[in-house]
């Protein structure tokens, strides 16, 4: 008996599978649960796997029987066994890989598969009588393969094996990564065993040695417990996080939403309230109006902070470097933090270097934010006393280090809870401040921002004395001037509108669903002395477009049946249209952080929030259309002559006399002759001045200064170059201001 055993050695590795294998089926029983179809599924391929081993281990040895009709039909039915076992590992597999991608097959195809395997059991059945798929011929010792042993013995397992390999490759992206691996690997181990099996079938049957290795690996890497609430954990932990994601869309959505309907009545609110402004003369009145004002800009500064939050959760915002000019931000950030101070009763002093450059780049508008945000909590936290606010600068060639330092006599901070200070949301001392207002994310803001500039903040305290706040930003310089240079007065209020922009003879079509808002728009523009259309919608625009030739439309962007894009594209689809040059600006209370380059890249030539900035509705006037006449300021001029008359009797002095002078300051430079281009340019200051012409009387102002060191052989050879290339500039305002004297006096 040892003998006959030992005279087929490769038996002995199928015996060690088939006991492997029942380990594995005892492994699966005890760990897996019970309950779940795909570890009953798991348990029929192990299961299939002993099988198949079990028929070619003994194959091995009944090969060696006498040929008696007995032996005949056993080997053989082993034989059917082996290929029915192979063909049940097939279609096993197939609808385990369904279970674990959770797909249900239909009915009809289960029948099928079903009636096929019946079908595969009957012509085994049949084999055994007429071998027409494969018997073993006991006289010769070989098997002889019959008609069917490609068709039906070996066609019928590889179609089991090829929709394994095909529900793969069709449901690989609903697996994780875990999964396709372990699937992939499985599919080719079984797949090598079936391939190399007719290559080495005289030696060694491996086909359940492969089967057995494919199922351990599976077994390890999907069907083991732990590994299976790994992967539930990991599942659970994708589809939070794609829940998480789609909030946050969500989120993002319903801040579009919510800046939308906040910003329209607030957009009439502020608009109507700025038309008070510029057009009252009683006092009680502007106090009033200048509060109203006041209260909406705070406003509106927590709907930004809310929305910049969100973009910093979302990572989508970035750090402008741009060309900016620094007095500016700050002359604002007076305006409103002074405004602030005054409704408390403090005093609010600032220090700024007059060396500091005038001309950085970098993001104004977010170094605003930031020193808006602290010198905003000094005002809230402080009851009594001062806030200060100091501006130095370390120059390193074209590199600036800004040093801000904001100091005040509020109620300070707790030691506990400077550590504390910039987490979202945080509220420090919150009994003690419980009535002061605030969204609690401020300072997270201040802290993001500094973080993406490469800058720093510092904060120190005595609780219940004050709290000084240190900031340092990062910046470049781009020009010399400096802003004690501007001679700006960052310490005045000024009350901007858009009355020293007129538009004579130019139409203007303003298009919103919103009546209030519509009536804002056209009160703004009232003063321009443009010829103002306004419709209530887009079908109504787009009637009047059709009819009328418009010099711009400014349009909203949501309204029913015809919004401000269909408006745009219905007008710019057709180049015969009227209007089809005609500039589109969008004004729209859709103000994210995108929403700018979203509008301009559906086609508008311009985008406005709401509420509409007087300085940025300026802007679009003066760039689209070029004849607005901005140079003169009349508000400015009356506040020195009161008098209509005398006020157009010195406009008609400054035309009259403006070529012969243009005539003057050209020699004179062209001589060299600084004395003299030094007594035309100040003469042009005052006059301009005397009109309301700022910026010519600036730029007038900076080359006298200029002149003067060249006359006094104080300058350098860069003065003479600034002066050359500054004078034309100068004279080309100097003529387009007179223009628009000439033509404010034929009105």
């Amino acid at each position: 008996m040892i003998d006959f055993i030992l005279r087929h050695p490769e038996a002995h590795v199928e015996a060690s599978i088939i006991v492997f294998d029942l380990i594995l089926i005892l492994f699966v029983t005890i760990q897996s649960r019970a309950e779940l179809r795909e570890v009953a599924a798991f348990r029929g391929l192990v299961a299939c796997g002993v099988l198949i081993t079990i028929a070619e281990s003994f194959q091995c040895w009944l090969l060696d029987l006498p040929g008696t009709r007995v032996n005949y039909f056993l080997v053989n039915t082993i034989n059917m066994v082996d290929y029915l076992s192979i063909l049940m590992l097939g279609f096993g597999l197939y609808y385990y890989f369904l279970y674990i991608y959770h797909i249900k097959p239909q009915k009809w195809w289960s029948i099928f598969t079903f009636g096929l395997f019946v079908a595969y059991i009957f012509f085994l059945i049949l084999n055994l009588f007429n071998g027409c798929i494969s018997i073993y011929d006991f006289e010769n010792d070989v098997y002889v393969h019959g008609p069917l042993f490609i068709p039906v013995g070996n066609g019928v397992p590889i179609f089991a094996y090829a929709l394994t390999v095909i529900s793969y490759g069709f449901n690989y992206k609903k697996l994780n990564i875990r999964y396709r691996k372990a699937i992939f690997t499985v599919i080719l181990v079984v797949a090598s065993g079936i391939s190399l099996q007719p290559v080495i079938n005289s030696q060694i049957s491996i086909t359940g040695l492969f089967a057995s290795l494919g199922l351990f690996i599976l077994y390890l890497t999907v069907e083991t417990e732990d590994y299976r609430s790994l992967i539930d954990a990991n599942e659970s932990l994708e589809i939070a996080k794609k829940e998480a994601q789609k909030a946050n869309e969500d989120k993002s959505i319903f801040l579009a939403n919510m800046s939308h309907e906040i910003r329209t009545p607030l957009n009439a609110y502020l608009g109507l309230n700025e038309m008070i402004l510029a057009h009252s003369k009683e006092k009680k009145t502007l106090e009033y109006a200048t509060d109203m004002k006041n209260a909406g800009n705070a406003l509106l500064s927590v709907i930004n902070d809310v929305l910049d939050i969100s973009k910093i959760e979302k990572g989508d915002w970035n750090i402008a470097n741009t060309p900016y000019h620094l007095a500016d931000y700050l002359e604002d950030m007076n305006i409103i933090i002074s405004a602030r101070a005054k409704d408390k009763g403090l005093q609010f002093f600032m220090d700024v270097d007059e060396d500091l450059p005038e001309h950085l780049v970098g993001d104004g508008v977010r170094i605003q934010q930031v020193l808006i945000n602290i010198l905003n909590n000094s005002v809230k936290y402080t009851h009594q006393g001062a806030v200060v606010f100091s501006l130095r600068g370390e120059r390193q060639g074209n590199d600036l280090n800004l040093y801000a330092q904001i100091s005040d006599t509020g109620i300070g901070i707790r030691p506990m809870d400077l550590e504390h200070l910039f987490e979202r949301y945080q509220r420090v001392d919150s009994d003690k401040n419980k009535n002061v207002e605030g969204t609690g994310i401020g300072l997270t803001i201040v802290k993001s921002i500094l973080d993406k500039m490469g800058g720093e903040i510092r904060v120190t305290s005595n609780y219940g004395m004050g709290t000084v706040t240190l900031v340092a930003i990062p910046q470049k310089i781009q020009g010399e001037e400096t802003i004690g240079a501007r001679q700006k007065n960052i310490q005045t209020i000024q009350r901007e509108t858009v009355s020293d922009i007129e538009v004579w003879e130019k139409s203007i079509l303003i298009v919103d669903d919103n009546e209030m808002n519509l009536k804002v728009l056209n009160g703004l523009l009232s003063s321009t002395k443009a010829r103002i259309v306004a419709e209530p919608g887009g079908e109504e625009a787009l009637a009047v477009l059709k009819k009328k030739k418009f010099d711009i439309v400014l349009t909203d962007a949501f309204m029913p049946n015809v919004d401000g894009e269909a408006l745009l594209l219905e007008v710019k689809s057709n180049p015969e249209h009227l209007n089809y040059d005609t500039p589109f600006i969008v004004v729209t209370a859709d103000a994210l952080s995108d929403s700018e380059q979203k509008y301009l890249s559906m086609g508008f030539d311009g985008y406005i929030s709401k509420p509409i900035e007087i300085q940025k509705l300026k802007e679009v006037l003066q760039t689209f259309l070029p004849d607005a006449m901005g140079h003169i300021d009349k508000n400015k001029a009356m506040d020195n002559l009161e008098d209509e008359q005398l006020y157009k009797e010195v406009l008609k002095s400054f035309y009259d006399t403006a070529q012969d002078k243009m005539n003057h300051i050209r020699d004179s430079l062209a001589e060299n002759n600084f004395k003299e281009y030094v007594i035309y340019v100040h003469a042009l200051k005052s006059n301009a001045r005397t009109i309301g012409a700022e910026e010519l009387a600036q730029r007038a102002q900076r080359l006298e200064e200029i002149g003067k060191r060249l006359f006094d052989q104080d300058a350098d050879i860069m003065d003479l170059v600034d002066l050359r290339e500054e004078t034309p500039l100068l004279l080309e305002l100097y003529d387009a201001t007179s223009q628009e004297a000439r033509k404010r006096l034929q009105c």
